[in-house]
């Protein structure tokens, strides 16, 4: 499957990233203390499944799903 701009990557640390299971898990950028200002970037939608080290997730861009 082709990575376009309706997907973002992130993750490659090694057992610090998704593993088989967590598809629809949340990429969360932290703004701030608290979570009042966290925005949204992604939801888990591929990858290896085993949390390689620099094999990265590729998420669903939740901005190309909003008009």
């Amino acid at each position: 499957m082709a990575v376009d701009d309706t997907f973002v990557c992130a993750g490659g640390v090694a057992s610090k990233d998704s593993r088989i299971g967590d598809r629809g898990a949340p990429l969360i950028k932290e703004i701030g203390a608290g979570d009042a200002d966290d925005f949204l970037i992604g939801l888990a939608s591929w990858g290896t499944g085993c949390a390689f080290k620099c094999v990265p997730t590729v998420y669903s861009r939740v901005s190309s799903a909003i008009e």
